[in-house]
């Protein structure tokens, strides 16, 4: 994916959402660890833009990373990997936009079902993730060590018309 995809927020404030680049990683990677109580490292970043079944993301503002999305695809799946938004900017429909961008390049790509793993506890996260039809096909118990906490695993299948 080469294309780059600008939106203005109410308020004015350009936001674009584009393939993430080696210059982003450091951005994204300290983003990571403010989030995550266990982040990925930053080569788990690096390793991604070498890895040919990865697709990347960032959302920024000025030139500021204030977001970003890790998927996998394989033949006809798509898997969410990593997806995460800065702080401050939540609320402002960063996610749902990048979710946007992530079902545009799954159509692209004759992409059939959709998968994804969401911390039990992350109830933003599932309500986005159901708002865009992704329902609840099991679990995965302590799946995040760290914390011994409980993923949700979701699926939803996409048909083919455009978004």
């Amino acid at each position: 994916m080469s294309t780059e995809f600008i939106k203005a927020l109410d308020s004015g404030v350009q936001i674009k959402i584009r393939p993430m680049q080696w210059e982003d990683i450091e951005q994204v990677y300290q983003l990571e660890k403010r989030i995550f109580v266990a982040p990925w490292s930053r080569a788990s970043f690096e390793a991604e833009l070498l890895n040919r079944y990865s697709y990347n993301l960032v959302a920024t503002n000025e030139n500021v990373v204030i977001g970003y999305a890790i998927i996998w695809m394989f033949v006809d799946e798509l898997h969410i990997a990593n997806l995460a938004v800065k702080d401050s900017w939540r609320g402002c429909g960063i996610a749902t936009w990048i979710m946007n961008v992530i079902f545009n390049i799954a159509h692209e790509n004759h992409i059939k079902i959709m998968h994804l793993e969401v911390r039990k506890s992350n109830e933003a996260a599932i309500n986005l993730y159901k708002k865009f039809g992704f329902e609840i096909v099991g679990y995965r118990k302590n799946y995040y060590e760290k914390e011994k906490e409980d993923a949700i695993l979701m699926s939803t299948c996409i048909n083919d018309t455009v978004l």
